[in-house]
């Protein structure tokens, strides 16, 4: 298994540079696993699995692309994803924060998407996917003029699962969920389980599901809109769901939950180390003893490394100082 921080590329032309934590990628070749790294296009008969745990953020120089996150002919098994993207332009054009494209599949557990730009997830092409678990949210802060912001945008693809997601775009100029058809592919099986959707109250488009085939809300919690019906189902949708839903006269804003950002702790005393972890809403993981040139009792390394993202009660490693090693006379 190979650990890699890669940069992607999307027809040899934008660059999207990952911070990428616990990133495993496996390449099975006619049946044979092999360690790789994704370089050009995978063939048909290739397969590419990410396992982990993906962390990334997107500034003025963090990412140069159409895309924080972009999973393309590949199958997920992530623990957690987390994308900030805290810039509204980068070259002049906006970007979505995650886009789930043509051959991703599989699983995503707990969801963190931030963003102050376009969509903050796309799904356009992915199929047999599920997204979320307890303590996944969504939120948009800003948008870029003119745009049409969604938390969630589905184009094409089939058998799609998001669960348990907090879906708060307050600033969203569209839609918190919205399915329509682009393309010649309709979005079929699409589903927002379990989750809350809650918009600026101001804005119209709470959810929105028009071009697509069997695909809804179900069981959730649906905050209101400017429209008396905050679920619309478009004259294009073929069976569009909206079952078993929760319609409030008012939500309460969305308090996301916190996150771990693992902070730079080398050189410190153990003691304020720790706490300094605590503080990030980490957790101390076991603490590893080594003699070292450095003064007794202070750390003297760290894993994961400073300014990850991570779900809020990741384990930091530690290691300190036992002092110099005894001279044997």
């Amino acid at each position: 298994m190979a650990q890699v921080g890669i940069p992607r590329f999307e027809d040899g032309r934008i660059r999207a540079a990952l911070a990428v934590t616990a990133l495993i990628i496996t390449v099975a070749v006619g049946g044979l696993n092999s360690s790789s790294s994704p370089a050009g296009v995978l063939s048909p008969s290739r397969t590419t699995q990410i396992t982990g745990n993906v962390s990334v953020t997107c500034s003025t120089d963090g990412c140069s692309g159409f895309d924080g996150y972009d999973c393309e002919n590949e199958t997920l098994n992530l623990d957690s994803l987390y994308v900030n993207v805290d810039v509204s332009t980068i070259n002049g054009h906006g970007l979505d924060a995650i886009k789930f494209g043509h051959g991703c599949s599989g699983s995503v557990g707990r969801l963190t998407c931030k963003t102050i730009s376009e969509d903050c997830v796309k799904i356009t092409g992915a199929h047999d996917l599920t997204i979320g678990k307890p303590g996944s949210s969504i939120a948009c802060t800003g948008h870029v003029p003119g745009a049409h912001q969604d938390g969630i945008q589905v184009t094409n693809g089939s058998t799609i699962y998001l669960k348990n997601i907090d879906d708060a775009c307050t600033s969203a100029t569209h839609a918190q969920f919205y399915v329509n058809q682009v393309g010649s592919q309709t979005p079929t099986d699409v589903y927002f389980i379990g989750g809350t959707l809650t918009p600026d109250p101001t804005h119209v488009n709470n959810v929105v599901i028009n071009g697509s085939q069997d695909s809804g809300v179900i069981n959730s919690t649906v905050c209101p809109d400017a429209r008396l019906n905050p679920v619309q189902i478009g004259p294009h949708a073929i069976r569009g769901v909206n079952r078993n839903n929760l319609f409030p006269t008012s939500c309460a804003p969305i308090v996301h939950p916190p996150v771990c950002k693992v902070p730079k702790v080398t050189g410190r005393k153990l003691k304020a180390a720790e706490q300094a972890v605590a503080k990030a809403h980490c957790k101390p993981d076991r603490i590893t003893r080594k003699y070292s040139k450095v003064k007794k009792g202070r750390v003297i390394s760290q894993k994961p490394k400073p300014g990850k993202h991570l779900p809020a009660g990741a384990k930091v490693k530690l290691v300190v100082s036992k002092g110099r090693r005894p001279t044997s006379r």
